[in-house]
Formats: structure tokens, C-alpha cells, sequence
């Protein structure tokens, strides 16, 4: 994130009102969960073409943590939470209602 993108964005969130701020922070929330979910399905189809393998990683792990930059940690809840959507597709909308996390996931 540069600084002028930051200086905007705060500047923009000083001038919202209490309720507005509440507000947009619950439907950022919730955008989040979606992505997440959103996130998840593209590990599991990248996974199932191969394509870490076209771009010379061993493994998605490898892929997560080198190309898409996520920490060792981050990349394994990721994985272990696109498995475990994709053996059970019906946690995909607890994890859209935040009932289910990725700390939750991971440890399943």
C-alpha cells in the first residue's frame, strides 16, 4: 500500500459519520468472508489443472507462498481450508457467515 492511497483513505474514513463507519465495516466484513470462500475455490481449481506445476513450483504450497506471497502459515490454513471445503461443500456458508473460520478450518 503506497502512502497516498493511506492518506486518502484515512482522510476519507475521518470525514464518514459513526453509523456509515460501522456500517461500511460490516459490509467489508462480509465482502471478506466472500472472498475468502472466493479464494478457496481458486486454490482448488488451480490445484486440480496443475498449474503451480506449468509455472515451476513443486507444489500449491510452494505457489501460495512464492507467488502469491502468503506467509508459510497463511498458505497452509488456506490449503487445509480449500480440502476441506472441497470433501464438504456445505461449510462454504458458514464460512460466508463467519461461523467457520480459517483458524477453525485449519485445525479441522
Amino acid at each position: 500500500m503506497n502512502y497516498q492511497t493511506t492518506s486518502c483513505t484515512l482522510a476519507r474514513l475521518g470525514s464518514l459519520s459513526d453509523s456509515a463507519l460501522l456500517e461500511n465495516t460490516q459490509t467489508l466484513v462480509k465482502q471478506e468472508r466472500e472472498l475468502l470462500t472466493e479464494i478457496l475455490h481458486h486454490l482448488k481449481e488451480i490445484e486440480n489443472r496443475r498449474l503451480f506445476s506449468s509455472l515451476g513450483y513443486k507444489s500449491l504450497f510452494d505457489y501460495a507462498v512464492k507467488h502469491l506471497q502468503y506467509s508459510e502459515d497463511q498458505a497452509a490454513r488456506r490449503i487445509s481450508a480449500m480440502k476441506l471445503l472441497k470433501e464438504l461443500p456445505e461449510i462454504e456458508e458458514k464460512i460466508e457467515l463467519g461461523s467457520l473460520t480459517l483458524a477453525n478450518l485449519s485445525m479441522a
